[in-house]
């Protein structure tokens, strides 16, 4: 239990240190902080600050942490309950082509008119999720940075429908990537730009290892296996000069990390479209609320 109880009060610290830095980055109107964090001058008559809840959750790493605890117990539930009532899932990402020199901004749109063309181009969408079998979705919009820039993609727990006979994960794949490519291509000409395909566009699963793809999904902001998504840009920055430092690559993680907070504000991070209910009503047995879970609904959740 002490050695536990050590390591937690380590990556609590960790995560403390790296809300200190994306706070002095930030603007004075955004709140930082876990739960509700003093607000404006104390009062003259000796009564306590006023509080403020944190603005941004999701760019909080020590409220995106908490946050995850709470998605990660709905998603163990979503699975287990549509194991109840017979219907199968399958895990699907979609990807899209992207240079480094490319702003996240640009590619958030382009995937967005994208999955908008392919689920609610009227009569194409519904047409396709028949043929798929595709019941209800659970969708994770979740943004790295790698070797070639922003990489922002959306995962999807596509739950069929109990009716329909089991799904062919390859067929699923080959038939999605088809209309994925066409949905990009729609999407590229709207907006005006170049059309560009991404080898690897479009990946379907069956889900195996419930457990595993909830954690998988949900992983903390520091990981064992070292940060997630942009929250490498506050660790890279963290671990250089302790966040003080304005050498030109330290610049360069600090505009990607502003980038990053900018486009990603208001944008829901999960959606799931009356999942639960939907779940509910085919028989599957009530959730046990995390009373956690209030944050991610109210902060970009499902």
């Amino acid at each position: 239990m002490p050695i536990a109880r050590s390591m937690t009060n380590t990556a609590d610290t960790r995560l403390h240190h790296l809300r200190e830095i994306a706070a002095r980055m930030a603007s004075d109107s955004v709140v930082w902080g876990c739960g509700r964090t003093p607000w404006g001058p104390p009062p003259k008559d000796g009564d306590s600050r006023p509080t403020k809840k944190c603005d941004r959750v999701w760019e909080c790493p020590t409220c995106n942490a908490s946050g995850l605890v709470a998605r990660r117990h709905e998603l163990r539930w979503r699975l287990e309950a549509a194991d109840e009532v017979g219907s199968g899932v399958l895990f699907v990402t979609f990807n899209l082509s992207h240079r480094l020199s490319d702003d996240l901004g640009p590619l958030m749109q382009t995937l967005e008119t994208a999955y908008d063309h392919l689920w609610n181009g009227g009569r194409r969408g519904t047409a396709l999720r028949r043929t798929l079998g595709f019941w209800k979705f659970d969708r994770t919009l979740q943004v790295a940075w790698g070797n070639q820039g922003f990489h922002p993609h959306y995962h999807l727990l596509a739950f069929m429908n109990p009716s329909a006979p089991d799904a062919d994960p390859i067929r699923v794949e080959s038939t999605l990537r088809d209309a994925w490519h066409e949905s990009l291509t729609v999407a590229l000409g709207r907006l005006g730009r170049p059309v560009a395909l991404p080898d690897n566009s479009v990946d379907v699963t069956p889900v195996v290892d419930p457990e595993g793809l909830a954690y998988y999904l949900t992983m903390p902001p520091v990981a064992p296996s070292g940060p997630t998504g942009l929250f490498r840009a506050l660790t890279e920055i963290a671990e250089h000069g302790g966040g003080s430092c304005r050498c030109a690559r330290c610049r360069r993680w600090y505009m990607r990390w502003s980038d990053y907070t900018d486009v990603m504000s208001g944008r829901r991070r999960f959606t799931s479209w009356g999942l639960n209910q939907a779940l509910e009503g085919m028989g599957a047995a009530p959730r046990i609320a995390s009373p956690r879970l209030v944050d991610v609904s109210r902060h970009g959740g499902a």
